[in-house]
């Protein structure tokens, strides 16, 4: 986040009350963009310019989690009432339906994640920036995502 490298977030609101040419200033840079060096030396120091990924739970948590719902829980709960009653059948019959539930909705759940991962990897975001090369010369360059630094002007 570019923001971020130098003001908290809580302070975004002030940025976009700046001019122009104070944003620019606080952030090290010029209308026509950074040098390739300067770009170089800030990716180096704030490292790619990454959305952190969700922690990926194990598959024992997410069927956890899956299973603790207010319905399975009253499901649950009208099995426990069933057995405890005698109607042991009826326990058994509700029981399989919350298993079968949750089984089948955390497939359901686990193929979807599969497939947007697969996707996500396959998609290679890129942003048109202007950069100054080492002759002086002004130019738009299409970049990875992941290389865009604090400073950099995005078309």
């Amino acid at each position: 986040n570019v923001l971020s490298a130098h003001a908290p977030a809580d302070d975004l609101s002030m940025w976009s009350a700046l001019a122009s040419q104070d944003v620019l200033e606080r952030l090290g840079t010029q209308m026509h963009g950074l040098t390739q060096e300067g770009a170089a030396q800030r990716l180096r120091e704030y490292g790619l310019n990454r959305v952190a990924n969700g922690h990926h739970e194990g598959v024992l948590v997410e069927l956890a989690r899956r299973s603790v719902n207010p319905l399975n829980l009253l499901l649950i709960s009208l099995a426990t009432v069933s057995a405890v009653l005698g109607d042991v059948r009826a326990a058994v019959l509700i029981a399989v339906m919350v298993v079968l539930s949750v089984v089948l909705g955390f497939l359901q759940e686990h193929r979807s994640n599969r497939a947007a991962e697969a996707l996500r990897r396959m998609v290679h975001t890129t942003a048109t920036v202007k950069r100054v090369a080492s002759d002086g010369a002004e130019a738009s360059q299409e970049i990875p995502i992941e290389q865009l630094v604090p400073g950099d002007i995005v078309q």
